[in-house]
């Protein structure tokens, strides 16, 4: 199964209490981060929930870039199997498209 394709961004704050920031691709809503609680128990969008947003927005670029990087070092290299970075980076690879092991 694919994912959405990209750009996602983020578009501000959604109308459903509990629900903050929604990241949408096409005008079409992906997700809504959970919002944070102010000592009162109101909602309010802290800069964690901005943060977390901006990430998810960032995903397909980042796997894109990741793929990308990881396909130039196999063409030119064969790859680091032994490398650290190397295996975070696929198994990276591996989870965002649900290759990954428990998934």
């Amino acid at each position: 199964m694919a994912h959405t394709p990209g750009p996602w961004s983020v578009e501000g704050t959604s109308s459903n209490d509990g629900e903050a920031e929604v990241v949408v691709s096409d005008s079409r809503p992906i997700c809504w981060t959970a919002c944070s609680l102010d000592d009162d128990g109101e909602d309010f969008n802290s800069d964690e929930d901005r943060a977390n947003a901006n990430l998810i927005a960032a995903a397909p670029e980042l796997l894109a870039a990741l793929k990308g990087m990881v396909a130039m070092v196999e063409a030119e290299y064969g790859g680091f199997d032994a490398v650290p970075e190397w295996q975070a980076a696929t198994a990276a690879i591996d989870k965002a498209e649900g290759k990954a092991p428990n998934q």
